[in-house]
């Protein structure tokens, strides 16, 4: 949404900002996915962003939103 939003703004600067934001958001979020043997991001954390003892290793939304932002970085 910061993707389609920004240009719906018609100013080249913010969503040029706003790309590089989300490429590096994806970037953290991608060091994290290949970091576990699941190849996927934890769910749930604690407040501090640890994980809680019974929360899943993988949630099959967490990579269907990676997706569909991969999807959208392409497009633009």
């Amino acid at each position: 949404s910061k993707i389609y939003w920004s240009k719906q703004q018609n100013d080249p600067y913010l969503y040029k900002q706003t790309i590089k934001h989300v490429r590096q958001i994806i970037s953290l979020l991608m060091d994290l996915f290949m970091s576990t043997d699941w190849k996927g991001l934890p769910e749930p954390t604690t407040a501090d962003g640890r994980l809680c003892p019974y929360s899943c290793c993988v949630l099959a939304w967490s990579a269907a939103t990676l997706i569909e932002t991969l999807y959208d970085l392409i497009r633009s």
